[in-house]
């Protein structure tokens, strides 16, 4: 599919194709997640505009901070992002550079930004062990 087996040209010996290489951060980033130890976040209603008040009512999230991450590879040229762009994967980011979204390579009902984040950070080390430059980014919802 795509363009054959392009290969990354890593540090290692072994050089992996970019299917192995999505493979395996798809692997490590889904182990991270799941790995992944949220510290959980105290909320409570919007009708207390004095900020929070520990003597009112609250809830628990045990999956902390809603959020948002992704990796963002600041060039969007390239064999690897061609081939991720052949393959249906990632896409454009607003200011330069190409993005992937956390949703393409964990699935997961989770809203958790530190488990995205883990999740992110573990594919970002494969993907720069095969020589692709790019970063984990987040932002909270």
């Amino acid at each position: 599919m795509g363009q054959g087996n392009p290969k990354a040209t890593g540090k290692d010996e072994e050089i992996m194709s970019y299917e192995e290489i999505w493979a395996k951060a798809t692997e490590d980033a889904g182990k991270a997640y799941r790995q992944s130890k949220p510290r959980p976040m105290a909320w409570q209603s919007s009708e207390i505009d004095k900020g929070f008040d520990w003597s009112q009512p609250y809830d628990i999230e045990p999956e902390g901070v809603c959020g948002f991450a992704w990796i963002w590879i600041p060039k969007a040229r390239g064999k690897f992002v061609n081939w991720l762009k052949a393959e249906g994967k990632g896409s454009k980011n607003y200011r330069a550079g190409y993005d992937i979204w956390y949703s393409e390579l964990v699935s997961s009902n989770s809203q958790s930004m530190e488990r995205r984040e883990a999740a992110m950070e573990a594919a970002v080390k494969v993907l720069r062990e095969n020589g692709i430059d790019c970063y984990a980014e987040s932002r909270m919802d």
